[in-house]
């Protein structure tokens, strides 16, 4: 599972190659509100605040009543 081996790469501290995992899984599931707090959580975690943000947002406005973001 693609989201799996995100969290995989992430768990491993591969920060790079998660963000670019993350990047891809936006873009093929654009209305997917895990895969943007997630890709934002990794985002955090690689020093990049601002796009952590950015996708905490999406992920809300995705989905307001989703918890985790």
């Amino acid at each position: 599972d693609e989201l799996n081996a995100v969290v995989g790469l992430y768990g491993q501290s591969r920060l790079g190659e998660a963000r670019v995992a993350t990047a891809a899984l936006t873009q093929r599931y654009p209305r997917c509100e895990v895969t943007h707090n997630i890709a934002g959580v990794i985002a955090d975690a690689a020093g990049a605040r601002e796009e952590a943000v950015a996708l905490y947002d999406q992920a809300i406005a995705l989905a307001p009543d989703y918890v985790e973001a």
